[in-house]
């Protein structure tokens, strides 16, 4: 993910719309809707979970923590790892309407790459993944 963005990037990809807001106010509060609602915008944007926290640029954080009228800093409080991070996961998958994918879905979306041309490209792992993120699968691969 990119680490600086426009003014005008920033409105048209990282704005929270109403019922996102409303998602991630009816069931958090401090770090965990900093939290959330970073992990929520970022699933939109890139089709997956960041793997690490630090994978968020600061000017996301800022960008979120402030329509959510959360201080920025609340998102250093956010927990990466246990089972709060994976309920978020859950339900921001639940919320946009996806699941975690099943052995036969990765073999659809396995069938799918192998047809993909990918020309002029060497088949890198990175590249392969970018292609599977794109088609955006309706289920969560991360």
């Amino acid at each position: 993910m990119k680490q600086q963005w426009t003014s005008e990037e920033l409105l048209a990809s990282w704005m929270l719309t109403d019922t996102e807001t409303a998602f991630i106010n009816s069931h958090y509060t401090g770090p965990n809707r900093v939290g959330i609602g970073a992990l929520l915008k970022c699933f939109q944007q890139a089709g997956r979970f960041p793997q690490r926290k630090q994978d968020i640029p600061e000017q996301i954080v800022a960008h979120i923590s402030q329509q959510l009228n959360v201080h920025h800093g609340e998102f250093d409080a956010y927990g990466w790892s246990g089972g709060t991070i994976d309920r978020h996961r859950a339900r921001i998958r639940s919320f946009l309407g996806f699941r975690c994918g099943t052995a036969h879905d990765f073999a659809t979306i396995g069938k799918w790459l192998s047809s993909q041309a990918l020309v002029g490209e060497v088949r890198q792992l990175d590249r392969l993944k970018e292609a599977v993120y794109g088609k955006r699968w309706p289920v969560a691969l991360l």
